[in-house]
């Protein structure tokens, strides 16, 4: 716990560009609500030939799990409690390049909107939804090395059919 801690905050400092979309302000009305991560990215994308919501992104790393500072505490949310109800739940599949990514869907709703939350942790090189399998890697990669670890997380407003979002 009380090694120095160095963060090469280089990737989260650079600017997003992915071809057809293009960055937008990130959405005030949802956030992520987890416990001193020792890097975060924010950032919103909005796709040029759609009149779809912009898609948020919000990564926090973790670069060494210590007391406070875990990625996997029972404290951290995926959204403010106070603001956000979740009403329904599943798991869904995707390809992020030619890797299949699980992530856990949530949807949530407010007083003034609807919005679809996809998470997924990261950690020794792998994508996981499972808790338990981060605590086992933090395990293995404190005894090998490479214990950063992050959740990633997109979500986007809910403005018509839910499939439409999920596309």
């Amino acid at each position: 716990d009380t090694r120095p801690l160095a963060v090469n905050m280089t990737a989260f400092n650079r600017p997003l560009g992915l071809v057809g979309w293009h960055a937008v302000m990130p959405a005030t009305e949802w956030s992520t609500v987890f416990n001193q991560p020792d890097g975060e990215m924010r950032a919103a994308l909005l796709q040029s030939s759609s009149l779809s919501p912009p898609v948020d992104l919000v990564i926090d790393y973790y670069a060494r799990m210590r007391e406070r500072h875990s990625l996997v505490a029972a404290t951290n949310r995926l959204w403010d409690p106070k603001d956000w109800h979740q009403i329904g739940n599943q798991t869904v599949v995707t390809m992020i390049g030619n890797r299949q990514v699980r992530w856990k869907e949530a949807v949530i709703t407010s007083i003034a909107q609807r919005r679809l939350v996809w998470s997924s942790y990261w950690m020794d090189g792998r994508f996981t939804i499972s808790p338990f399998t981060i605590k086992a890697l933090q395990l293995k990669t404190a005894l090998s090395g490479g214990e950063g670890a992050a959740l990633v997380v997109v979500s986007t407003e809910i403005d018509g059919a839910i499939d439409d979002s999920r596309q």
